[in-house]
């Protein structure tokens, strides 16, 4: 049994490891095509570029996003970091009494100031927090005690990875993809110098024509991991859709020309999004195959029949993918 278990870990070991081993086991090989990255975006002196990422499965706190930013805007040269850390709890415009997670902002700059980036941490996990209480009794000693000590370590995992995935096919996905638009409505919104360096409150359709100038003057740029890939595809989705719904926002009373300039000003984004893990396989196994596919010149050519109902101008989706990742999946 002994031996078992040591034959267990050890492709365990193999099998997470990866790339991070030695050059005379595994010969990594990096394969596709080129791409552009940030870069260009940060190039452009007369406009801001705006990132946000947003994670995966599991447990995160508020800054687990720092070593990834600060490879990031070491890179780029953008050497100034502002002073404070901006830090929004997120919330609900219909229910202010929801608590949808944090959004972390900093701000940098390269020495004259002339280049910028503002970056955006998304933490929504806590949203799902008190429903995985539920298997808080699986942790305890009555049970772990007579668990193998790697079984221990993988019941551990699996109980803080697998339950988000559910929870965001059922129950909780409204309020992530709220969390998620939220956080897009400060994006757009709010200037570096606008914005709160705290604030607890919602960000709401007053915000709509300061948003729409952002829209149009930045670039912006996501960034993510596995369940995040597929909150951020959603949430645009579901941002376009709410801002075309004509009689919605007529019961609303909202004015309906500043909703179509929002709706333009969307429409005409250019938003590349890097997945650093993905699953979106295995979570559009859950899902009907989409009716629409292959209508390329339909809707993404100006002259196309649906063009106006497109989504999103163009959206770049750089996919990072490592065989050897038993969470990750080609695109």
């Amino acid at each position: 049994m002994k031996l078992i278990r040591l034959f267990i870990l050890i492709c365990c070991i193999t099998l997470l490891s990866g790339c991070s081993r030695s050059a005379e086991d595994l010969l990594c090989q990096i394969e596709g095509k080129p791409f552009s990255g940030i870069f260009p975006f940060i190039k452009d002196s007369a406009h801001t570029t705006k990132v946000m990422m947003v994670h995966g499965v599991a447990r995160h706190t508020p800054g687990y996003s720092t070593q990834f930013m600060e490879g990031l805007v070491n890179e780029m040269g953008l050497n100034q970091i502002s002073k404070i850390t901006k830090n929004i709890t997120l919330t609900d415009p219909l229910d202010t009494t929801k608590n949808l997670g944090n959004l972390r902002v900093r701000r940098f700059t390269n020495a004259d100031e002339s280049h910028e980036l503002v970056f955006y941490e998304l933490t929504w996990s806590e949203i799902n927090d008190s429903r995985k209480k539920i298997l808080a009794y699986d942790m305890s000693g009555d049970y772990a005690f007579h668990r193998a000590f790697v079984n221990e370590k993988i019941k551990r995992i699996t109980n803080d990875f697998i339950p988000d995935q559910m929870l965001y096919v059922g129950g909780t996905r409204k309020d992530i993809l709220t969390s998620f638009i939220q956080s897009f409505c400060w994006m757009a919104a709010k200037t570096w110098d606008d914005l709160p360096v705290t604030a607890n409150q919602a960000c709401s359709g007053a915000e709509l024509e300061s948003a729409t100038v952002s829209m149009i003057n930045d670039h912006y740029a996501f960034v993510s991991h596995s369940l995040g890939s597929r909150i951020i595809i959603d949430g645009l989705q579901h941002i376009s859709g709410k801002l075309n719904d004509k009689e919605s926002n007529r019961k609303r009373l909202f004015v309906p020309d500043e909703f179509i300039q929002a709706f333009q000003a969307f429409q005409a984004l250019h938003i590349p999004i890097f997945m650093l893990a993905n699953q979106l396989p295995l979570f559009q196994v859950t899902r009907e195959i989409p009716e629409i596919t292959g209508q390329y010149d339909a809707y993404c050519r100006a002259e196309g029949e649906h063009y106006n109902l497109r989504t999103l101008s163009n959206t770049d989706i750089i996919a990072f993918n490592d065989p050897n990742d038993i969470l990750s999946y080609t695109i």
